[in-house]
């Protein structure tokens, strides 16, 4: 029996659309999986090339981690945790100590899992990675007995923060939460915007449903407004860019209400996710040294 020209090119065109939509998909996979267990990048600047006193610290997380830090011993009982983004490492805060006057606080700056230096492979975005922040202030509370802990936190690490130190905020003083998102299904639909815009968005839009699989988790169910509500009364400042793709500015002004009185929102209007402190950093370091000199003073 012979095909005919019609039945031929009705098969062509399938396979072409059947290997078509198989490319796509399995394009958008291997770039969810490329998202939850992501590549790392090498440090590129330490507390010691700022004149800080400087050592290598491991710290071991409660489900078996050893997470990789800089400890910098200071001469107060203050602790500054720094908490870095996705993608990132330890080295990504350093700069800002430059923000901090003669006299200095303890510092420490960690890699979350899956990041760095530090083990684990797979990133779940804030939700594991605050067990990681729970062990560093474990590690911080037995060097320096009486801490009084200062967070500051980019994107992913601002996240971990709050899920974290909402379940125990006795001994944290402050929050200086850089770009944190308002939940995970807003950033995680909106990441490929922030990478490479709106075409870039639509390609790989599958990926949000994949990564949902990865991860094991309802992106809508991690949200920040419920655990900032724990910490109202605490000094909270959110630093916001004006051209966010992955957190609206109806987002930062929720999460600002949630966290209550004592905190406001840094607008910063021409900034995209968490590039404020490159955009304006001599804004943004004074900014930061007040904040730390007004809680020194309370």
């Amino acid at each position: 029996m012979f095909t005919t020209p019609v039945a031929m090119i009705a098969i062509v065109v399938g396979t072409v659309v059947f290997l078509g939509v198989g490319l796509y998909l399995l394009v958008n996979f291997l770039a969810a999986r490329f998202s939850v267990y992501p590549i790392r990048f090498p440090q590129w600047i330490s507390p010691g090339q700022l004149g800080w006193n400087q050592e290598r610290v491991e710290i071991s997380t409660e489900d078996g981690q050893k997470l990789r830090a800089w400890w910098c011993a200071g001469d107060s009982e203050w602790v500054l945790v720094f908490g870095h983004g996705y993608l990132m490492n330890r080295s990504e805060f350093v700069p800002l100590l430059s923000a901090i006057g003669a006299e200095r606080p303890n510092a420490i700056f960690f890699d979350f899992r899956a990041h760095g230096g530090s083990s684990g492979r797979k990133c779940t975005f804030g939700i594991d990675e605050a067990m990681d922040v729970a062990a560093v202030y474990d590690f911080a509370r037995k060097r320096v007995p009486g801490s009084k802990f200062v967070y500051i936190g980019s994107s992913m690490g601002a996240a971990a923060g709050v899920l974290a130190i909402a379940r125990d905020p006795s001994d944290t003083h402050a929050l200086w939460l850089d770009a944190i998102y308002g939940d995970l299904d807003e950033a995680s639909r909106n990441w490929w915007k922030f990478v490479g815009g709106a075409k870039l968005s639509r390609v790989f839009a599958s990926t949000h449903w994949f990564a949902q699989r990865l991860l094991g988790v309802q992106p809508k169910e991690v949200r920040m407004d419920v655990p900032l509500q724990r910490l109202s009364g605490l000094p909270i400042v959110f630093i916001h860019g004006g051209q966010d793709p992955l957190v609206s500015s109806a987002t930062a002004s929720r999460l600002q209400q949630a966290a209550g009185s004592y905190a406001r929102v840094d607008h910063y209007a021409n900034s995209s996710h968490g590039r404020a402190r490159l955009d304006e950093p001599l804004r943004y370091n004074e900014s930061f040294r007040a904040f730390f000199e007004e809680l020194q003073d309370r």
